[in-house]
This record gives structure tokens, sequence and C-alpha cells, in this order.
């Protein structure tokens, strides 16, 4: 199922018609313990954004890229250094290895530009994306305690927010 059909799902699942009915279902143990265990009763909006993130993301900067290529004509050495550098950016703390660096080779000018990076004489350009250690370092630590629990990745974006889990060039 896709992504979307899925938030909807799972939105529309922890919705009530009364008051009544949603108090009913939380007081019972077994819903009580679901909500303790984080099962359900989260935050929908940033657990579906760290699945984005952290399962999803090359999928997501391909759609990006797709409708910014279209929209704008922008050519396809560009599109490709913005898909590189867009996939650098965020740390995918769903894998066992997490790179506090990656290398990212750019061919086009616009791209460099925009970045403000001097380019090289070749035909390409290679930037450095990295996280800061006190980023990295929490990142480690919230990867080993929620692994690949979409559930737990809503808590570190909501506490964290979006801006601890990306690279930025050096």
């Amino acid at each position: 199922m896709p992504l979307v059909q899925q938030f909807i799902a799972e939105t529309e699942s922890e919705l009530f018609e009364t008051e009544e009915e949603c108090l009913a279902f939380y007081q019972r143990e077994e819903n009580l313990k679901r909500v303790e265990l984080s099962e359900i009763g989260g935050n929908l909006l940033w657990k579906y954004l760290g699945v984005s993130f952290f399962q999803n993301w090359h999928s997501v900067v391909n759609e990006m890229v797709e409708a910014l290529q279209e929209l704008l004509e922008l050519d396809n050495v560009l599109c490709s250094d913005l898909r590189n550098y867009l996939y650098s950016r965020i740390i995918d703390i769903s894998k066992e290895d997490i790179n506090r660096s990656v290398n990212v080779e750019l061919s086009s000018n616009d791209m460099l530009d925009l970045l403000n990076v001097k380019s090289s004489a070749s035909n390409s350009t290679r930037i450095v994306m990295t996280a800061n250690d006190k980023s990295f370092d929490t990142l480690i630590h919230y990867r080993d305690v929620y692994q690949n629990n979409p559930n737990g990745w809503s808590l570190m974006l909501a506490l964290l927010r979006v801006h601890s889990f990306v690279r930025t060039p050096v």
C-alpha cells in the first residue's frame, strides 16, 4: 500500500464517532498497554515524516526533483546533482551503518553556484556533507534505542526536529 494510503488508513483507524466511544476504547486495559508501547495513539504526522525520511527518502527526492524538472524545465545535469545532494542531506537512521560524512560529486555550475562552491578545473567538484558531532552522537543513540520503529522516529522528530538529521556542506 502506498505511503499516503497507509497514513490515511492509520488515521481513520484512530478516529471515533463519539467522545464516549473514544473514552470507552482508552479505558480498556489492553488499549492503554498499546498506548504505553507506542503501538497506537502517536503523532501520525511525525511518524510518517520519519517513514518518508528513513525508509523512503530516495523515492521522495526522486518525486520532488522530477516535479521541479517538469515545472521549471531544469536540465538533466542540474537535476542529477540536486538528487545526489538531497540524497546525502538526510541521515538514514534505519541503517546499521551511519556515515557522519559523505562525498557528493557535483557537475552543474548552477548547483555549485547555489551552494556557493568554487568549481574545480575538472568536469566535477566533490563536496563533503557532514553532521556535527553533537547531532551525530544523538542520532547514534536514537538509532540504537528505536532501530526501525516508526513510532520511535516520530518521538525523535518531535523532540529534535528535522535539522538534527541532516548533513551540511563543509
